[in-house]
């Protein structure tokens, strides 16, 4: 029986080294800045959750509240982890995939408000909804454009469930809405490819500064 050899990994070009560096710096960005925002959302849901459940009811309005800000708290635990990780050089790829995930529910419950506060009886408080997930996903721009995907998955839940609902429950402007809110999300998407182009370039930039500072001081 023979013993199994030792993987032998490629050493890490300058290349790779300033990848990995670009990377991290993404991440602990983002991580930060999710944290920071989640740390402060519980305020702004409270208050949609307030201004809607006379048409939902406090159970409904409750049910919501308590979901939205769960998430909100798995935020919060997994930019920590994160940024434990960052700090003690481990892998933070998988706190980013787990921080994905969450997103994209968080937009789900946050599109799913429409159906659950929604009211023939009060179009005004409709249109407020609408306004707040309009507000929500431009938001994400700045939060999330580290990472353009949890931008696309976090909007497209916010933005595209009230458009399903549209498709079940018509009203009058149902056409102006729905292309309300695909252009909403349109330009939130693009938005979010020109902040984070303009992250990277910025992070890529110093990373290589750096390097070439580093490499000027080993020389001298």
């Amino acid at each position: 029986m023979t013993n199994a050899r030792p993987v032998q990994t490629a050493p890490e070009t300058d290349a790779d080294l300033v990848a990995r560096k670009v990377r991290r710096q993404r991440a602990r960005v983002f991580h930060e800045r999710m944290q920071a925002s989640a740390l402060t959302s519980p305020l702004g849901t409270v208050l949609v959750a307030w201004i809607l459940w006379e048409v939902a009811g406090f159970a409904r309005a409750a049910i919501w509240l308590g979901l939205i800000n769960l998430l909100e708290l798995l935020i919060i635990i997994i930019a920590y982890r994160s940024r434990r990780a960052l700090a003690s050089d481990e892998d933070e790829r998988p706190w980013t995939r787990w921080m994905m995930l969450v997103l994209a529910l968080a937009g789900l419950v946050w599109g799913a408000s429409i159906w659950n506060f929604a009211d023939d009886r009060n179009f005004v408080l409709y249109l407020f909804n609408l306004t707040v997930l309009a507000c929500v996903a431009i938001i994400g721009i700045v939060l999330m454009s580290p990472f353009r995907i949890n931008l696309v998955l976090f909007s497209s839940g916010t933005l595209l469930v009230p458009l399903l609902h549209l498709a079940f429950v018509p009203n009058p402007m149902t056409t102006p809405i729905a292309i309300g809110l695909l252009i909403v999300l349109l330009l939130t998407i693009q938005y979010g490819s020109v902040a984070e182009k303009q992250l990277v370039d910025g992070i890529e930039s110093s990373v290589r500064n750096e390097q070439l500072v580093a490499e000027l001081a080993r020389r001298s």
